[in-house]
């Protein structure tokens, strides 16, 4: 049943192929990357805090895996000194903190880090009998450290459809040392270790910490980026999203808005990344180039529905402009793709008509005569012209004028009796649920005229009672549920995972919001040991 499922599989698609990866660019005018975007992704402080967050136990996850800090050999008051096995045991960053004011000054911050140091030492006199000596370990406790990301835009990348951002530095200060000294050594070595820590431990581990975050971060970007479709193909129908400009930051602002319901009231809408991207079902019949884009011709402002989703606190949100369907709709049915072919299996067995000419002589009497030997029948469907869409804040509205043949088979093949045409309204339910974009599409009202009726005299009356009574309510129904309920895996890059989404509809566009998980990737570990003398 490909008309009722069409919407739901392409508002999965268009909506979530777009789920933005984590970037930033200003740009000097927000309303025109609007202009020429059709999808446009959006995220929050929150979700840039949220994404930060979850990259950290990556990031401790490969300190522990690498010699953090090089061996440092030694000679000072005629000692042979070493400290080995310098290993960063735990680290921790319970706070991390982004404000978005431009992208220019977009510089996450990490604050409270903890982290602990194990090393080995040993000492001993240059000459024999190499007297006084010895060895032991120590711990290093370092608390309230801090880390701030500094973000560099990188204009025009869009054109290539590359990362629109990265991390240009990572700023660290370790400034609280805490030393535990387990053997027993002079003091000279243990104020020369307390210096070695201060000074040139310190300086190795903020700058292994400094490359590991950076590292780690673009990474990340960049996986997330390079795993988002741009490109989806269905039925042979291509559906191709590019970004169109660079980001931009919607500054805080105060609206009038009404949450749950209730009265409009003023509330404070904090500022977020708008990322410009336009989707578009590819058709090269010109009635659908000619479509035009919405946010163009229409004037649609989707603007209740975005500060909704961000007043919610949705780490991540959407908008899908009305004109991404309007080409799925034509590129699907140029193709001939909107098509169902109804036999009498499809529909539910305590229906008292079936399709056969037996049973069909109820509705079409001239069948008893024709066929006095009971032949299946089935029954043709197809749009006879572009469907529209309407999108409203009272939900989504498909238009579909469908004829459908009702066709005897005999011979080998299906004859025609006689077509009818059905000007009919959907209602489209969508809902996510975890990775997969659920939709349920609900008959709203139709009208049935005969179009042509080779078989002779038809009672349009008793069609239309086949149709009410038999065909929407059992195999509509029926195969809406199986095709949509088992959902569309969404596109969108595997390390997210939607957590409380929510969609809202507007005048001319659909938007989503959610909060979500973020699994870092797997971790390239590296094992290096270094010597410095």
């Amino acid at each position: 049943m490909r008309l009722i499922n069409l919407l739901a599989t392409f508002s999965a698609v268009c909506v979530l192929s777009t789920f933005p990866s984590l970037v930033a660019r200003a740009d000097d005018s927000v309303k025109q990357g609007r202009d020429v975007s059709s999808i446009r992704p959006h995220i929050t402080s929150k979700g840039l805090s949220k994404f930060v967050t979850s990259i950290f136990p990556l990031i401790e996850q490969m300190a522990k895996s690498t010699d953090t800090i090089p061996d440092i050999n030694g000679n000072g008051s005629h000692f042979d000194y070493a400290v080995r096995n310098v290993q960063l045991v735990n680290i921790a960053a319970p706070n991390v903190e982004v404000e978005i004011g431009t992208p220019q000054a977009l510089e996450p911050r990490i604050t409270g880090i903890t982290a602990e140091l194990t090393l080995e030492w040993q000492y001993a006199m240059d000459t024999w009998p190499h007297m006084p000596s010895g060895s032991g370990s120590a711990r290093v406790a370092i608390s309230d450290a801090s880390a701030v990301l500094v973000v560099e835009p990188i204009p025009g990348a869009y054109k290539s459809n590359k990362p629109p951002m990265r991390i240009r530095e990572v700023k660290i200060d370790l400034s609280n040392f805490d030393l535990t000294i387990e053997g027993a050594m002079i003091a000279w070595f243990y104020n020369m270790l307390i210096g070695l820590i201060k000074d040139r431990i310190k300086t190795e581990l903020t700058d292994t910490l400094r490359k590991m975050i950076k590292n780690v971060v673009n990474k990340e970007l960049s996986d997330a980026w390079k795993s988002i479709p741009f490109v989806q193909v269905i039925e042979e129908v291509t559906f191709n999203m590019g970004m169109v400009a660079d980001p931009a930051v919607v500054p805080s602002h105060t609206t009038s808005l009404s949450v749950d319901g209730s009265e409009a009231n003023d509330v404070d809408i904090p500022a977020y990344i708008e990322l410009y991207t336009n989707g578009v079902w590819e058709s090269p019949d010109p009635e659908c180039l000619a479509i035009p884009r919405t946010t163009l011709s229409g004037g649609y402002d989707c603007s209740s529905g975005e500060d909704l989703l961000v007043h919610k606190e949705k780490s991540l949100s959407v908008i899908i402009d009305q004109y991404v369907l309007e080409t799925a709709m034509c590129a699907f049915h140029k193709k001939k793709e909107l098509v169902t072919h109804v036999k009498d299996k499809h529909i539910a067995p305590e229906a008292a008509i079936r399709l056969n000419t037996e049973s069909f002589a109820q509705i079409l009497p001239p069948l008893a005569d024709m066929y006095p030997m009971k032949r299946d029948m089935s029954l043709y469907m197809s749009t006879s012209k572009v469907p529209t869409i309407k999108m409203s804040q009272a939900g989504i509205t498909i238009f579909a004028s469908i004829d459908f043949d009702i066709q005897v088979h005999q011979d080998g093949k299906y004859t025609k009796q006689a077509t009818f045409n059905w000007d009919a309204q959907f209602m489209l339910d969508v809902e996510l649920e975890n990775t997969h974009m659920n939709a349920h599409a609900e008959f709203k009202q139709g009208v049935l005229t005969l179009k042509d009726a080779p078989i002779g005299e038809v009672d349009t009356d008793k069609v239309q009672y086949f149709l009410d009574t038999v065909l929407l309510p059992h195999y509509f129904k029926r195969m809406t549920d199986e095709i949509l309920g088992s959902g569309f895996d969404l596109p969108i890059p595997g390390n997210f995972q939607p957590v409380d989404a929510m969609v809202v509809t507007g005048d001319g566009c659909l938007a989503v919001g959610t909060d979500f998980m973020y699994v870092p990737s797997e971790p390239q570990l590296k094992h290096t040991h270094n010597t410095h003398t």
